[in-house]
């Protein structure tokens, strides 16, 4: 947590203390005691979801899978086939190996039929059970 209390006016140069915190990532501020807690709390949070993560990567490298990725848009459905931009992992995904689409509570394992593509590498895999 990083204190940001004193502010810098620009056009008078003078500094005012304020209170104020900021997460380390710099997405969330509070002020005061609660904002305080608040930040802490968001840190927390993000630092318990970070070591699950990893340890959720862990198992499936330990299991033979070769890439995780979030089933979100990088994901078609309709045409069984996804893209590993801002995977979790990707240890070379080729054809043939195992990969878990989803996120650490709720994924499924598909395996790589076929890849497409140069810039932009599509994964194509063999319909299973969503």
């Amino acid at each position: 947590m990083k204190d940001i209390r004193n502010k810098v006016f620009p056009k008078s140069g003078r500094v005012r203390n304020f209170g104020y915190f900021a997460s380390e990532d710099g997405l969330v501020q509070g002020r005061g005691r609660e904002g305080k807690e608040f930040v802490k709390n968001y840190e927390d949070i993000c630092r318990d979801a970070k070591e699950n993560e990893s340890i959720w990567i862990q198992k499936l490298r330990s299991l033979g899978i070769k890439g995780a990725h979030q089933d979100d848009g990088w994901h078609n459905r309709e045409e069984n086939y996804f893209g590993l931009s801002y995977s979790y992992f990707n240890d070379g995904v080729k054809t043939g190996d195992m990969v878990a689409l989803g996120e650490p509570k709720s994924f499924v394992v598909v395996i790589v039929s076929t890849t497409s593509g140069i810039w932009s590498k599509k994964y194509h895999y063999k319909s299973t059970t969503h």
